[in-house]
């Protein structure tokens, strides 16, 4: 798991380059002796002999070799001494494990390379091992020489298994069933589909490839399309009144309306979780009915795309309710078997060429909707500046500007800033975004967002639709921090090569774009820059991260793992953070 400084295993370590720099390595904590510049060359000549990688495929339950196992290396760049020399791998190669789990590539030039395992019953693997070394996702091979001995332990993947029934015991058959799974992404939160599969004509289903961790099971069931030509006649009771509409809908494990209410279901590795059954019962529903309306001209959208995603209490809309849509001869939409709860409804449709899109939140009871109105739009344009240590002077080339959408009912956009500073991104109205500046100078930080001298950093940009919102002027400052240092294990004496290391703002909250991610090098040394002032935590870990490192909620783990530092405006910091 780790490389012993006192052992001799370490001169074979130190054979491997890290892609991280390992000039850093020679800089760090004279805990580590470098490696002089024989074992190490500075510039390798990569004209010279090819190298070799050569390992093996186990399990990682059972200690087994696998067979049929796929290994892909992929080269992280093309050394162009290489392909002048007419010998470069150009794309990646591949090679399955014979009956010993071995692989061998021959050939390879010097470069940065990846490698991913793939097999039937486990879990991709992109992070081997040499003895009690953990490799770095990516490596390095040097002119002329073999790596042996590289190990890949896959985690046997896991399995959810059931039956979907009605409420009289008859199998539901051919019907939808997902499993989702929540995440957190530097200010983000939704909902992923992990996996997915349909019943068989037993009612039968079974879900694999799963990733340990919380899941939920949804049962998607969506009631017959209505035919195109006929008109459903509503049942009412012996007074001729109608009769509240019963439908099978959408269930959640156990037999839920919604996922808020839900049981997760907890997959250990490699365990088999049978019996998880939901039960269809009848349930009320009601139908939306509304038009789609053109933000231009005031017009009825002709065959609009209608969605509807439920709504969580952090607004995130990041599942998609499965629903039968028509459309009539007005343009007025229908939507069937809705259950109660808050949704987000999405139209998008075209005019003259021009794509518009709209939302509009809705919380649905036990009454239908009708007269419902979406207002399509097309994609309004922020304007604005980006400012160097306020001085325009020293704004750098090759910047670009990005915007990453806190919901997932929206895509992130990238654009070129000009060389005075100036940039124009598109974005969808009501959706609240995110700002990036990416290709800055190493030690730059993204400091203010302002628009009309308000601070718009913490909080995120959003505008309706209408009129194009007030430029952004957007700073930059050239005074970033560093946190530098070296991940060791529980024992201090042990450094944690190729561990991952996270830099966590302490408290998250408005701080998004601080986040940083990197790996230790072989000595275990790690080195960040471009750090905004403030308090932060650094993580590290082998295997499994100790905490949701993204989860605000999940910070008191982080803490209790992680090594508090405070960094100011251009000052360099040491840590030393103990990876598990």
């Amino acid at each position: 798991m780790s490389v012993d400084l006192s052992s001799g295993a370490l001169k074979l370590c130190l054979l491997f380059v890290c892609s991280f720099a390992s000039a850093l390595g020679q800089d760090q904590s004279p805990a580590v002796t470098p490696p002089s510049a024989k074992e190490i060359p500075e510039a390798p000549d990569v004209t010279a002999n090819p190298g070799a990688i050569q390992g093996t495929v186990l399990s990682g339950a059972t200690g087994q070799p696998l067979r049929r196992a796929q290994v892909l290396l992929r080269p992280i760049e093309v050394q162009a001494g290489n392909a002048k020399a007419g010998n470069a791998k150009a794309g990646a190669t591949y090679q399955i494990t014979d009956e010993t789990g071995g692989f061998s590539f021959s050939k390879i030039p010097s470069g940065r390379y990846t490698i991913t395992v793939h097999r039937d019953g486990y879990l991709p693997l992109a992070a081997g091992r040499i003895g009690s070394y953990k490799m770095p996702p990516i490596f390095a091979v040097q002119s002329g020489q073999t790596i042996s001995s590289f190990e890949f332990r896959l985690t046997p993947w896991g399995i959810v298994s059931g039956k979907i029934k009605f409420d009289d015991g008859e199998p539901a058959v051919n019907v939808a069933v997902q499993l989702y799974r929540s995440y957190h992404e530097r200010g983000r939160h939704g909902y992923s589909a992990a996996a997915g599969t349909r019943t068989d004509d037993r009612g039968e289903y079974r879900l694999h490839g799963i990733e340990p961790g919380s899941y939920y099971v949804a049962a998607l069931y969506q009631a017959p399309a209505r035919p195109a030509d006929a008109e459903e006649e509503a049942r009412k009771d012996s007074y001729g009144n109608p009769l509240p509409t019963l439908s099978y809908a959408v269930t959640f494990f156990p037999e839920v309306q919604r996922m808020s209410d839900a049981a997760p279901v907890k997959v250990a590795p490699g365990q088999e979780i049978a019996g998880i059954d939901i039960f269809l019962r009848l349930v009320h529903t009601v139908r939306i009915r509304g038009r789609v309306v053109s933000g231009v001209n005031g017009a009825a959208i002709s065959n609009p795309s209608v969605t509807l995603r439920w709504n969580d209490p952090d607004n995130t809309a990041s599942v998609e309710a499965p629903i039968n849509v028509t459309v009539d001869k007005d343009q007025s939409f229908e939507i069937q078997g809705v259950t109660a709860g808050p949704y987000l409804l999405i139209a998008s449709g075209a005019e003259d060429g021009v794509a518009l899109t709209g939302r509009v939140p809705i919380n649905v009871g036990d009454a239908d909707i009708a007269n419902q109105v979406v207002l399509i739009d097309a994609e309004s344009t922020w304007t604005g500046k980006i400012h160097m240590d306020d001085d325009d002077s020293t704004l750098p080339t090759g910047l670009i500007v990005s915007l990453e959408p806190r919901r997932f009912t929206a895509s992130p956009t990238r654009v070129a800033v000009s060389d005075n500073g100036e940039f124009s991104i598109p974005f969808v109205p009501n959706e609240t975004y995110d700002l990036y500046v990416l290709n800055g100078p190493d030690d730059s930080f993204l400091k203010s967002i302002r628009i009309a001298n308000s601070e718009r950093l913490g909080q995120g940009l959003e505008a309706g639709a209408g009129d194009s919102p007030p430029p952004l002027d957007v700073f930059l400052s050239s005074k970033g921090g560093q946190v530098m240092g070296r991940a060791v294990t529980a024992d201090p004496k042990v450094v944690a090569s190729g561990a991952t290391v996270v830099l966590i703002p302490d408290p998250p909250a408005g701080r998004v774009q601080a986040f940083q991610t990197t790996h230790a090098d072989e000595y275990g040394n790690f080195f960040l820059q471009g750090v905004p002032p403030g308090k932060y935590l650094v993580v590290a870990w082998l295997d499994s991260a100790p905490c949701d490192v993204y989860n605000p909620d999940d910070l008191p783990a982080c803490q209790a793992q992680g090594s508090s530092v405070t960094v100011s405006e251009g000052e360099q910091q040491q840590v030393q953070p103990i990876a598990n």
